[in-house]
């Protein structure tokens, strides 16, 4: 844990960020789990609110395991810089595999792991994709056609699925094929980490398993986070 003392004495103390992560946990995941590493941020719902970010990997049966929890004022390029370089300092420094990272594109999430962890890869969840192209778009009947190209194993069947695509919308298959093809068909996944999860539910379901819990205070909460992962 890291203390960070008031810089002036006059001014009252007041709660800011909270990292929390056991030793249990960094050594789970650095001697028994896949380099995937899920991010995402929820708010919580106590009076005092405040941003829950949360790192997840997975095991070899693709089950939930909790690496770091943080706690923090907001969702920003700051706030996210912070939680990333401790999570390095954590696991990451002792990481000889390239991680993969999936995200929602979160506000600084990308740019901070260009600047703090020097080897990973990254992934964009394919519903936060598919979300912003059909509010762009108004395309709802491409949903189908777009986890076809999406879930394509091979380059064939996503040429296919992306000419349906395009036959029905320019416009959203142009946005497409600007998004980097590796970070969301699984035809173009990295073979290192060894899954082809290509959306961010590992960390939904984390959330969803803390959801009664985000109204509590924030030690009752990190009390209650221990708890859940000592069972």
């Amino acid at each position: 844990m890291t203390i960070r003392h008031k810089p002036n004495p006059q001014i009252p103390a007041s709660f800011q960020r909270f990292y929390l992560s056991f030793q249990a946990q960094k050594d789970g995941y650095l001697q028994g789990y896949r380099p995937f590493i899920g991010l995402d941020g929820c708010h919580l719902k106590s009076p005092y609110e405040g941003i829950l970010l949360c790192s997840i990997a997975i095991d070899a049966n693709c089950g939930v395991y909790l690496i770091t929890l943080g706690v923090v004022e907001t969702e920003s390029l700051d706030s996210w810089r912070w939680f990333l370089e401790f999570l390095y300092r954590h696991v990451g420094v002792y990481e000889s595999r390239e991680v993969c990272f999936m995200t929602d594109c979160q506000k600084g999430t990308i740019p901070t792991l260009a600047e703090v962890w020097p080897n990973y890869n990254s992934r964009f969840c394919g519903r936060h994709i598919l979300q912003n192209m059909m509010s762009r778009f108004k395309v709802d009947y491409l949903t189908i056609q777009f986890w076809h190209a999406a879930n394509s194993s091979n380059l064939p069947e996503f040429l296919e699925a992306m000419e349906a695509i395009k036959a029905t919308s320019e416009a959203a298959h142009l946005y497409l094929t600007r998004i980097p093809l590796e970070s969301w068909t699984i035809h173009k996944f990295d073979t290192i980490c060894k899954t082809d999860h290509n959306t961010n539910s590992v960390v939904e379901a984390f959330n969803s398993w803390l959801n009664k819990f985000r109204t509590l205070p924030m030690l009752t909460l990190m009390e209650k986070v221990r708890q859940k992962i000592m069972k």
